[in-house]
């Protein structure tokens, strides 16, 4: 059965390919950027509809306001966004109440990525959410 696009935002090499490892395996189209500014400019030509599943890195060390990544993102596409990230899921409690869709805790649970992006992207035989 083929299953959704994913977009993977990941400046760590190693995670960016053990998650892109794991989720062809299973099926999923895979792209990986490493940078914020990567991402944003694939997705302004991609559009809005091209990925399923967003998965990425807070990025908050880059930034001077942490969140704004979150809602570059979320004005580029339709896909639920999920963080992944080494510090504890409630540091990211204004993401969640911002729209991010769920939050993967490194070092990955391998069994959580795929219920998690399970969960959120379609396969080929089911509507694409509204």
């Amino acid at each position: 059965m083929s299953q959704g696009a994913v977009l993977v935002i990941e400046d760590d090499e190693v995670i960016a390919a053990l998650l892109a490892e794991v989720l062809t395996a299973e099926g999923y189209r895979v792209t990986r950027v490493a940078e914020p500014g990567d991402a944003l400019a694939l997705l302004a030509v991609a559009g809005s509809d091209a990925f399923d599943v967003v998965l990425r890195r807070p990025f908050s060390r880059q930034r001077a306001d942490p969140d704004a990544f979150l809602g570059q993102l979320q004005a580029r596409t339709n896909a639920p966004i999920v963080i992944c990230a080494r510090l504890p899921a409630p540091v990211y409690a204004d993401n969640w109440r911002r729209g991010s869709a769920g939050f993967l805790a490194e070092p990955l649970d391998l069994a959580d990525l795929m219920t998690l992006v399970t969960s959120l992207a379609p396969t080929a035989d089911e509507p694409v959410r509204a």
